[in-house]
This record gives structure tokens, C-alpha cells and sequence, in this order.
């Protein structure tokens, strides 16, 4: 007899995805390979999906599409000043760009040897871009892209927005970074959902006291409490990945900024063609 969802809540995902194999082998002598098989991929699905249990569902309403660059691995967005600043992952390929905030144009390139560049924030007339595995965010000039200086850290830099005090950075796990202007990590809040980590937080974004965040190979976005880490909506993307129609399955939904002048987000993903600006409605929950 299964235990009741309330104790599931509390599992960690990688330990039940353990006694799920091993209850599935039982099943396979019991009850025959296909009717196992689809009790334990439905039950995977469920769980997969538990951060999204009885939270708001939003979904982005599409103001208008534009071109972005099937090239460009994004790994993060930054805007400001009517441009969007663009930050282009994978080895010998990574790139810093300025584009045009209405036409996508790439205004302004420059490559970026020998390191695999991740994400990207402003902070005052500097950009900062975080490598992957280098632990070193790099920083230049607004104006000219010119190298001015560098933060070092630990372990992976995957995303990066700049806050009301200073930055906030993911790695790739459940944790948010918060940073101060000089980059020292002050603070990490675990982000979880009924006791369950919700892992692979991306590129993400600071808007009046909440962060946007994508989660790697989900078509969705995260709209979490910069304050408590609590988890208030999600916003389906699914209809923009669909749109865009990826060529690779590593081509996923990732790269988000803000337009503050518009009251609108910037979204696309990684080699997708379009750039979606879009605003926020309500779906439903879960």
C-alpha cells in the first residue's frame, strides 16, 4: 500500500525516483510489464511536477515577436536603455551582445575565448557576465564592452540579476545567491515545495521584490518571494516553445529580462528564432 501524499510531500525526489525502481521490479512479476509501466509513468509524472501542486498557474500574454539569433546560446538577458544585452554560452562560441530592443539587430558583439559564458546583469554602467566552471564574473564597460575588472566565486555561476542591494546568482541546484555590490555572498535561500527541492534554477530576473527563474528543460518559469523563497506562481511557456519550434532538445526556454518602461518581459531560449515580449495572466492552479 502506497503511503499517503502527505508523506510524499516530504521525500526527497532523487530517494523516491530509488524506491520507485525498486517497487517497479516487484510490479513487473506481479502485474506484467505494461500495466506497471503505466502506473509508475504517470506516478513520475506527478512527482515531477510537484512544484506546481496548488500554486497559481500564470501564463505569458504575447505582445509582440521578434527576431533573435538561431546562433545564440542564450544564457542570460540584461536590459536597459531600450537594449537588450545578451550573454551566449558553449565552448569557443560564447559571446556578449548588445541588440536592438525592437528589431533583435545585434548592435555590438564580442566573442569570448576560451571559457563557457553563462548569465548576465547591469549594475550601474557595467556589465557583469559569470562563467560556468571558472568561477570568475567579468566586468565590462556598458558603452564599449571593454574588460574593467572581475568578481571571484564558488562552484558554477549560472544565472545573475542585479537586486536592490546587489545580486542575486544561481548555480544550478535549488539555491539562490544574494550578493552585495562587491559580489560577497551574504545570504542563500533553498527553494523548495512541500519539503521537495526544486533543482536546476537558471536565468532569472528581479522585478519589485520578485524573482522570474527558469528551471533548465522546463517550459516554465519560476515567480518566487525575493524575501521568503516561497514559491507564488508559475508561468506556463509551453505556447512559446511551440512558437519557436527548437531544433535540438538542448535548445530550451531560458533567457528572461524586464522592460520597466513597458511593464513587460523579454523571453526566449537557447538558438530559438524569436524573442517574446509578453505580460502576465492568470491561468489557473494546480
Amino acid at each position: 500500500m502506497l503511503p499517503s501524499v502527505a508523506i510524499w510531500h516530504y521525500i526527497e525526489i532523487d530517494l523516491y525516483q530509488r524506491l520507485v525502481w525498486v517497487a517497479r521490479g516487484v510490479l513487473q512479476k506481479w502485474l506484467g510489464m505494461n500495466r506497471e509501466i503505466s502506473f509508475f509513468q504517470r506516478a513520475k509524472r506527478k512527482l515531477r511536477d510537484s512544484y506546481r501542486w496548488g500554486v497559481p498557474v500564470l501564463r505569458p500574454k504575447i505582445l509582440r515577436t521578434f527576431q533573435h539569433d538561431t546562433a545564440a546560446f542564450t544564457q542570460g538577458l540584461a536590459y536597459h536603455n531600450n537594449r537588450i544585452y545578451e550573454s551566449t554560452g558553449l565552448n569557443n562560441c560564447s559571446s556578449l551582445r548588445c541588440l536592438d530592443a525592437v528589431s533583435g539587430e545585434v548592435l555590438q558583439k564580442i566573442e569570448i575565448p576560451n571559457d563557457w559564458a553563462e548569465g548576465l546583469a547591469i549594475d550601474d554602467d557595467c556589465l557583469i557576465q559569470l562563467s560556468w566552471k571558472r568561477g570568475i564574473a567579468t566586468l565590462y564597460s556598458l558603452e564599449k564592452f571593454e574588460r574593467i575588472g572581475c568578481y571571484l566565486y564558488a562552484g558554477e555561476g549560472w544565472g545573475l540579476t542585479h537586486s536592490m542591494d546587489g545580486f542575486i546568482m544561481t548555480n544550478g541546484s535549488n539555491i539562490l545567491q544574494y550578493r552585495d555590490k562587491n559580489f560577497e555572498l551574504k545570504k542563500i535561500k533553498a527553494i523548495t515545495h512541500f519539503g521537495i527541492k526544486v533543482k536546476r534554477l537558471n536565468d532569472l530576473v528581479y522585478v519589485n521584490n520578485k524573482i522570474f527563474v527558469n528551471r533548465w528543460y522546463r517550459d516554465d518559469i519560476l515567480q518566487v518571494c525575493a524575501e521568503t523563497g516561497k514559491i507564488e506562481a508559475i508561468i506556463d511557456c509551453g505556447e512559446l516553445r511551440s512558437i519557436a519550434v527548437p531544433r535540438h532538445s538542448d535548445h530550451v526556454l531560458n533567457g528572461i529580462t524586464y522592460q520597466p518602461d513597458r511593464g513587460s518581459f523579454i523571453l526566449t531560449g537557447k538558438c530559438w528564432p524569436l524573442f517574446f515580449e509578453v505580460k502576465l495572466e492568470v491561468m489557473d492552479s494546480i
